[in-house]
């Protein structure tokens, strides 16, 4: 049987019989004996319905980033919250009826003589339980470092009316021509370990052709010999591509090629040039 220990009186909670239908039976009597004053805080106890609202799970996901690089690991962490819902709420009504009322045949009976004593019913709401849960998921992204720092550059050659090198589709692949505009120019680089000359989102430059005297200088490809450049104190490219070691313009200015020592560069409508590096970092 559920008693309260701390007074809980709803507004009028006790007053004089009202219009209700009561009949001075046992019952009533029973449930307002003057006595007893305290019979009306068990009926008030009845009349709760206690309601405990559904546990809430908060859940905190915080997503923890790991940049990995050659140096140390920078970590970024932020917490982000998600509720989630674990069963509906509980309302919890008293069907037990006090022992000093056995007069009530029933739970019907006692009801109307709590009633009858002026007693409402009353709904008690309980605060919310929550509970936290903290779920970390770790990304690792991982980011490189280069053994050594790389310059990009451009290419102006003066030999030719065109002045700078740029990409041309020859087939699947790529080779060297010319463009009057600088923002058509190729940008380029010279691998610090290998010291072969790199066309930035294209390819390894190099030459196809080593039976030849002449060859262009191919961007990208499966080249027979990879282009192994240098630039001298005046910016000033020269470079070796298996025995080609002379850098020319081949057919009046079409495209940048590589040859052999004391090619007859007539033969080929070109001549030798001495490209120049423009850096661009």
């Amino acid at each position: 049987m559920r008693f309260l220990t701390t007074v809980l009186l709803a507004a009028g909670a006790v007053t004089a019989q009202t219009t209700l239908d009561c009949h001075a039976n046992n019952c009533l009597r029973a449930v307002r004996a003057t006595q007893f004053p305290t019979r009306a805080l068990d009926c008030s106890s009845y009349f709760q319905a206690t309601v405990t609202p559904a546990t809430v799970t908060i859940t905190q996901t915080a997503p923890r980033r790991v940049t990995v690089t050659e140096t140390i690991p920078t970590v970024f962490t932020v917490l982000k919250t998600t509720r989630a819902r674990q069963k509906r709420q509980a309302t919890e009504i008293p069907t037990e009826i006090p022992t000093y009322a056995t007069a009530c045949t029933d739970a019907s009976a006692y009801e109307s003589a709590c009633s009858c004593i002026g007693v409402t019913r009353t709904t008690l709401t309980l605060a919310t339980p929550s509970t936290t849960i903290t779920v970390t998921n770790t990304r690792t992204i991982k980011t490189y470092q280069p053994t050594a720092t790389v310059r990009p550059f451009i290419l102006y050659v003066d030999e030719v009316k065109n002045h700078y090198v740029s990409p041309a589709s020859n087939g699947p692949d790529y080779i060297a021509v010319f463009t009057n505009r600088e923002s058509k120019a190729q940008l380029f680089y010279i691998d610090p370990d290998t010291s072969i000359l790199q066309a930035i989102g294209i390819g390894q430059c190099g030459t196809y052709w080593a039976d030849d005297d002449a060859d262009f200088l191919w961007l990208s490809g499966s080249q027979n010999a990879p282009a192994v450049c240098s630039v001298d104190d005046n910016d000033r490219l020269s470079c070796t591509s298996g025995h080609f070691t002379q850098i020319g313009q081949y057919a009046d200015g079409y495209s940048l090629s590589m040859a052999v020592p004391g090619v007859d560069w007539d033969a080929y409508v070109g001549g030798p040039v001495s490209p120049k590096v423009i850096w661009k970092a």
